[in-house]
């Protein structure tokens, strides 16, 4: 097995003495690193299709099950939608080719195209705002949604922010399409409770549906953001929001303030985050669930080094205007279902909660500062974990896990795929 960088939070003497009075989590029921499998990685498409391309691209990643129908028995079924150079913030959906256990950039298998670039907002991204107002400038976050009180179809749903918001104010950031990209037929925007979209739009993810009605209402997606990126009003780590919009009228008029529950959030000026650092950057999550096991994770760029603010040297891994923190890791972070849970029952706050471990991708990712976790999604039913690494001078590339149990008894394992795995064995293709 390669060895995986696991760093188990203990609360330390540098811990406030709230936060180090909570018991330890029970983790005999949390999936742990040692649980993903490498399997290998996969290239988005090459060159213009539609309206984009998947250059400096590669955010805002969701799994659809039901994608690639006419894709073969390859093993990895469905289709992943995702967001394009950072320029033009259009959506495409990409088949699943099979992933490939090299760090060189050629020999992996590129995926193909099945719906081209389009605007996914229907033009609420672009469209002028009142005078005074924030215009937004990224697509952050896409999750689909099976169908849920009474809708015909699934939906996509969405939201858009300002990168660099220093100014005042805030704006409506959330919304939701159909999943054909040519007539999305979009609705919104809407606002997330009362709380500033510097912390609620970035990455969005799903809920399994029975946990959701126990604790959150039938909360079925969790959207948020973690950057430093602004002024205050940042959460200064990973903040998790669940909202239902289907739960309000349908259709749902633009301006609704959405129902939500905050269930993580660090506030600014305390060290409710271990070593927090303005260069943190996280960029995507995903529930995952194999048996009776689960975590929630978060994907992103760490910053390990001293941070300062300014133009970027020979010696930075980014040469911008900005905060430097040399050197960076890209890190998936693991959060226990059950700190979720006691939030939403107010047995905790808020900033209570906090990883139980840390996994290192950089055994896995190419090397050099493109080594940015741009954003995740999730095939529960095969227990498949796609992380895409940006910031490449070409296309982004798929990273591949899969969820595996480190036990005899095979407890991980759907009871339904055993005899899958016994074949793929035989056939020496790698789970």
């Amino acid at each position: 097995m390669k060895k995986l960088y696991c760093l188990i939070f203990m609360f330390l003497v540098s811990c406030s003495d709230s936060q180090s009075s909570q018991p330890q989590a029970d983790t005999s029921s949390l999936l742990k690193p040692e649980n993903l499998k490498y399997i290998g990685a996969f290239k988005f498409p090459s060159g213009t299709q539609g309206k984009s391309r998947w250059g400096y691209g590669g955010t805002g990643l969701t799994y659809y099950s039901s994608g690639d129908p006419d894709g073969g028995e390859d093993g990895y079924p469905g289709s992943l939608f995702g967001i394009g150079h950072d320029w033009h913030q259009m959506v495409s959906e990409i088949s699943i080719p099979v992933p490939v256990n090299s760090k060189r950039y050629d020999d992996l298998n590129s995926a193909a195209t099945l719906q081209p670039f389009n605007d996914i907002t229907g033009g609420l991204l672009a469209k002028k705002v009142e005078p005074g107002s924030i215009q937004p400038d990224k697509v952050g976050g896409l999750a689909y949604l099976p169908p849920v009180d009474g809708q015909p179809e699934g939906m996509i749903y969405w939201n858009i922010f300002k990168y660099y918001h220093v100014m005042p104010g805030d704006l409506y950031s959330h919304g939701r399409s159909r999943l054909d990209l040519s007539a999305p037929q979009a609705e919104g925007l809407w606002r997330v409770g009362n709380y500033s979209s510097k912390k609620t739009a970035n990455y969005m993810f799903t809920v399994p549906e029975e946990w959701a009605d126990q604790y959150l209402g039938g909360k079925y997606i969790i959207t948020g953001r973690g950057d430093g990126c602004g002024n205050a009003g940042t959460s200064h780590g990973p903040a998790m929001y669940a909202i239902a919009p289907y739960q309000q009228c349908n259709p749902l008029p633009d301006k609704t303030e959405l129902d939500a529950i905050e269930l993580v959030m660090y506030p600014a000026s305390s060290n409710y985050y271990p070593d927090w650092s303005p260069c943190d950057e996280w960029n995507g999550g995903a529930w995952l669930t194999s048996g009776n096991k689960s975590a929630v994770i978060i994907v992103g760029l760490k910053g390990l080094g001293t941070s300062f603010y300014g133009i970027g040297g020979e010696d930075n891994c980014f040469t911008s205007k900005g905060y430097h923190c040399d050197p960076y890791e890209p890190q998936l972070l693991f959060y226990s279902p059950q700190d979720l849970a006691d939030v939403a029952v107010g047995m905790k706050k808020t900033y209570e909660v906090l990883p139980y471990a840390i996994m290192n991708l950089s055994e896995y990712f190419m090397d050099g500062c493109a080594q940015r976790p741009e954003s995740a999604a999730f095939d529960s039913k095969k227990g498949i974990l796609y992380v895409v690494q940006g910031n490449l001078d070409e296309r982004p590339v798929v990273h591949v896990f899969k969820i595996i149990s480190t036990e005899t008894t095979g407890d991980l394992f759907h009871q339904e795929y055993e005899d899958e795995y016994e074949e793929d064995k035989t056939n020496n293709v790698s789970w």
